[in-house]
């Protein structure tokens, strides 16, 4: 007992000397907590708990939650790793994970980019077998369109050897065309024929391989034909009689139409001569991949498909966002020109195409899904996109084939026949209200209206040279198209509070935000300040030939001189009298005795000429003692610039 009573005492020594090992233990496991790889974990964080991670990030990153073993912890991350989607919200920006069956990366949570192994992408889901007309591309594990074909045609006679007797079977067969070829060669096509064994009717032959004795049906089907080329012949003859005794006016018969063709000859040599020579141009021109059935309809949908094809094939390139627009009116807008004065289309398919190529835009970023669609089929001369409608590509190809029609009907008969008995009267289409004249979308272009030269505000839609998705979110804050507050409160009834979420004074408008945020002020505003007077000092410089900073970034010197000119950047200038303004941001002294002050300044849009005189009455002092101190004559040159662009 009592040797057990000294082990235990000698065990509790032991841990008392040794206690101070486990302290760094301790702050080891701490410090663990704190930090994850090689990077902090309350980087980006705007709240941060040393147990718990990120409880709230900064604005544009995202909060995800880790799970390390039984421990859960946040970090901020500019994008969501594999198996997860931002989604964005006005108090937090979560990493949500995608609960689509099957994918392995999403955009959204309902839209899946990648699916896992095994499973293939159509549609924004995943399939473990492409649906009926798709099929699987194996390169990139999506369903692509598979072949398209027509109706299957009637059964052929009953052959063998190429003779419809003399055999007790033989076999029939029928065909079907290709409507539409997939767009690639990997995808195979279905069967375009197929055969069954069928019987007979006549056994026995007669010298040349034909029956004996024509059936009942065969002699209608021959005495019917002679008939219809009897008829035929009669009015073909009729109608060449009429046409030479007109000769003031055309007669319009059935043979101006044509179903498939008719062909006239004076022998049956002539006539299988001019059978042969229709097979070989119908061979030439593809005429067996036509359609079968409604033309204009598989026309249309074949017109469609490319033009919407080659809008994605311009939008996925890296082109500036006006040259986009002129790629869409030059290369995809002709395959539905080409066409359109022809075939007739009907308003629920342009009204559907016109919606279908915003919605690409929208997906790749160049248009603002509550933007104005007025402004985008503008000229960029008068503050559009410079956009062409389907609508109005129809509408003026229609117009100019019957100006066509008009123009030389006096001298054509067949024309003038034709817009007798049917007429060219182009479809009066409702007349749409400007984008100027919308409530929100037409606010900036009145407010500049009398205050700026609209013809130079929308000259950087003509030559900046800004992707498409710049000019869609300048445009979109242009036309108040942003969702702030004051629009969630007021339009979307959201909200109940419209106030700033910064100042939490006035409603959180689009101007609000650009110009009038008191907490914006100081930096944010103050940044846009200087880069916008650096920009006007640079250009000064390269006047004079003076040296220039090399980064757009860079601050200018106070100073810089040369054999020209002296320029003097955000200088306090010393006078007799004191003046309340004396500092400001371009002094620009000319060695041929003239003198210029330069002042900027970004207001709201509808206070630019307020600020233009609050500027010249500002620097008036300073004006005058630059006079009196110099002897020479000074300028003011206020710069005012739009916060959202004049």
């Amino acid at each position: 007992m009592q040797f057990r009573l000294f082990s235990f005492a000698l065990i509790i020594l032991n841990c008392m000397e040794y206690s101070n090992c486990q302290a760094p233990s301790h702050r080891w496991r701490r410090n663990k907590r704190a930090s994850y790889g090689a990077y902090p974990i309350c980087k980006g964080c705007s709240v941060c708990s040393r147990d718990n991670g990120c409880v709230n990030c900064q604005p544009k990153l995202f909060l995800f939650l880790r799970r390390e073993r039984m421990r859960q912890y946040g970090e901020c991350l500019q994008h969501c790793p594999a198996g997860y989607y931002g989604m964005r919200s006005p108090e937090v920006n979560m990493c949500s994970r995608c609960r689509i069956d099957n994918c392995e990366s999403c955009f959204s949570k309902d839209f899946c980019t990648k699916c896992k192994a095994g499973f293939y992408l159509h549609k924004a889901r995943c399939y473990e077998k492409c649906p009926e007309g798709f099929a699987p591309l194996e390169d990139t594990m999506e369903c692509g369109e598979g072949c398209e074909v027509g109706q299957w045609s009637e059964w052929g006679a009953c052959t063998r050897r190429n003779k419809t007797c003399g055999y007790k079977w033989g076999l029939e067969t029928r065909t079907r065309h290709i409507v539409k070829k997939p767009p690639k060669d990997t995808i195979p096509c279905p069967t375009i024929a197929e055969s069954r064994m069928c019987k007979m009717a006549m056994r026995h032959c007669r010298r040349g391989g034909s029956a004996k004795h024509p059936s009942k049906e065969e002699k209608k089907k021959k005495k019917k034909k002679q008939r219809l080329r009897f008829r035929a012949h009669n009015q073909h003859t009729d109608h060449l009689a009429a046409v030479r005794s007109s000769q003031n006016r055309a007669t319009i018969s059935h043979l101006l139409y044509m179903d498939d063709i008719k062909l006239y000859a004076k022998s049956e040599r002539d006539i299988d001569s001019l059978i042969h020579t229709t097979r070989i141009y119908s061979t030439d021109i593809g005429m067996r991949n036509v359609a079968n059935g409604n033309l204009e309809q598989a026309t249309r949908k074949a017109a469609t498909a490319k033009y919407l094809q080659r809008v994605r094939q311009v939008l996925r390139s890296q082109l500036n966002g006006k040259n986009k627009s002129w790629a869409i009116n030059s290369y995809a807008l002709p395959v539905i020109r080409y066409p359109a004065g022809i075939i007739r289309w009907p308003k629920e398919e342009i009204q559907t195409t016109d919606v279908k190529t915003r919605k690409l835009l929208t997906m790749h970023g160049g248009f603002h899904p509550k933007s104005s669609t007025l402004r985008l089929y503008a000229s960029r001369k008068e503050g559009g996109r410079g956009l062409v409608s389907v609508r109005a590509t129809i509408q003026d190809e229609t117009s100019e084939i019957h100006k066509y029609i008009k123009d030389k009907a006096p001298t054509d008969g067949v024309l003038s026949e034709c817009l007798r008995q049917w007429g060219t009267d182009d479809e009066v289409l409702e007349e749409e209200p400007s984008w100027e004249d919308k409530p929100l979308h037409g606010m900036y272009h009145r407010n500049i209206t009398e205050v700026a030269d609209l013809k130079k505000s929308y000259q950087w839609l003509e030559r900046a040279g800004l992707k498409d998705s710049t000019e869609a979110l300048i445009l979109a804050a242009q036309e108040q198209a942003l969702s702030t507050r004051a629009i969630e409160a007021q339009i979307y009834h959201t909200r109940q509070d419209p106030r700033c979420r910064l100042c939490k004074e006035a409603p959180e408008t689009v101007q609000h935000i650009t110009a009038g945020c008191k907490m914006l002020a100081g930096k944010a505003y103050m940044e846009r300040h200087n880069q916008v007077a650096g920009i006007v000092y640079r250009n000064i410089c390269a006047e004079y030939g003076l040296e220039t900073p090399r980064s757009k970034w860079e601050t200018p010197p106070k100073v810089v001189e040369n054999d020209r000119a002296k320029i003097l950047w955000d200088f306090q200038i010393q006078t007799d009298r004191m003046v309340m303004a004396n500092q400001p941001d371009i002094v620009v002294v000319d060695k041929e005795q003239r003198r210029a002050v330069v002042d900027v300044a970004i207001p709201s849009d509808g206070s630019i000429r307020r600020k233009e005189h609050e500027k010249l009455e500002k620097y008036q002092g300073l004006r005058e003692e630059l006079e009196k101190a110099w002897k020479v004559k000074a300028t003011v040159v206020p710069v005012v610039i739009g916060a959202l662009g004049p």
